[in-house]
């Protein structure tokens, strides 16, 4: 996981992802927009298990974390049919 300069280890994104997707739920917009900005940023891929959760804050109610959640839907997720179904629902 990482940007640029600032990469964090395997091991340690390992133990990171359950906690980003838990703060990804928490019931602050403030954490769960942070969590939402670095998931976008997970490198090389997030694991499909993390869909459910990316895809559930784009109908978040903060504007921040939904805006995060869906940069990190498209940076992950741009070429899956979930992806492709949840995009034809916003240019309805």
């Amino acid at each position: 996981i990482g940007d640029g300069e600032r990469q964090v280890s395997p091991q340690t994104a390992e133990q990171m992802l359950p906690i980003l997707l838990g703060e990804a739920k928490s019931p602050v917009a403030a954490n769960r927009a942070k969590a939402f900005e670095a998931l976008a940023r997970w490198a090389p891929k997030l694991p499909e298990s993390a869909a459910p959760t990316l895809f559930a804050g784009l109908d978040d109610g903060d504007s921040w974390a939904r805006a995060h959640a869906l940069a990190a839907c498209y940076r992950q997720y741009k070429h899956t049919p979930t992806f492709k179904q949840h995009e034809a629902r916003w240019n309805a």
